[in-house]
């Protein structure tokens, strides 16, 4: 099941920076009394002038902060820090408005100059709805390929039962389908599996579990536990169009009958 912890915008509301203290700003204000004077001082009475300047500049970024009432540099930090955020959830949402390859070339880009984006839930998201589209896409091109007639997936299901994202609907046949994405090479755990299993087996609707992790070998020893004759659950690896095989064949096991299989 996709993780839906990750299903909307983050949280567009920003600390504030913490304001200083009263006797915090009487020394920032002391602090720019004494340098400025200092800094008129050494104009008349010294011949380095950088100096003075120096002087000068400091004493009016401390008497700044005193008016303020808040450090100078974490405003800095928390509008570039607010900045990096519209920019993720931009790039995010544009991500997810193209079709699939301009959408993960537009994620891709956005990864390589924000490594830090890798982990931020919106763009998290964004992936993850970029490989529900996708499967959605490749349910739809497998069942165009079957025998059945009125045949319809759903991205959107209804009173969405346990565990399923979308349906494979038929005239006399549904099927749930479970999605599970994962960001880098992962292995699907075999708890992951069996509750896979067990919710085919409360829901008595056949499932196709659709990832793109890999598929650990227990998948047969589960299987024997829960579905001993092969025709309630189907586990596919699916990353791209060249996995489309697999997802038919899975679709064929359960029902929905591809020409391409039948003498199997």
């Amino acid at each position: 099941m996709l993780d839906e912890t990750f299903t909307g915008p983050a949280d567009e509301r920003q600390e504030d920076v913490e304001p200083l203290s009263k006797w915090e700003r009487l020394g920032a204000n002391a602090a720019g009394v004494i340098c400025l004077g200092a800094g008129v001082v050494s104009v008349f009475t010294t011949s380095n002038q950088a100096g003075s300047v120096a002087l000068l500049g400091v004493g009016a970024v401390f008497l700044t902060v005193a008016v303020n009432g808040a450090p100078l540099l974490g405003g800095r930090l928390k509008e570039s820090h607010v900045g990096t955020d519209v920019r993720r959830r931009t790039v995010a949402e544009q991500a997810t408005q193209a079709g699939p390859e301009e959408g993960q070339r537009k994620l891709d880009i956005l990864e390589q100059l924000d490594p830090a984006s890798r982990e931020d839930p919106v763009v998290i998201d964004a992936h993850v709805r970029l490989y529900r589209r996708e499967v959605a896409a490749a349910l739809v091109r497998a069942v165009a390929k079957s025998d059945a007639t009125n045949v319809q997936v759903l991205e959107h299901v209804p009173h969405k039962p346990d565990r399923t994202d979308m349906q494979v609907q038929a005239p006399a046949l549904i099927l749930d389908i479970e999605l599970v994405y994962a960001r880098g090479d992962w292995m699907l755990s075999d708890h992951a599996l069996r509750q896979t299993f067990q919710s085919a087996s409360r829901s008595g609707v056949p499932r196709i579990l659709i990832t793109n992790m890999r598929i650990p070998n227990t998948v047969t020893d589960i299987a024997d536990v829960y579905d001993p004759e092969h025709t309630r659950v189907q586990v596919v690896r699916w990353r791209d169009v060249q996995d489309e095989t697999a997802l038919e064949l899975a679709l064929h096991r359960l029902g929905i009958r591809m020409p391409r299989f039948t003498a199997w």
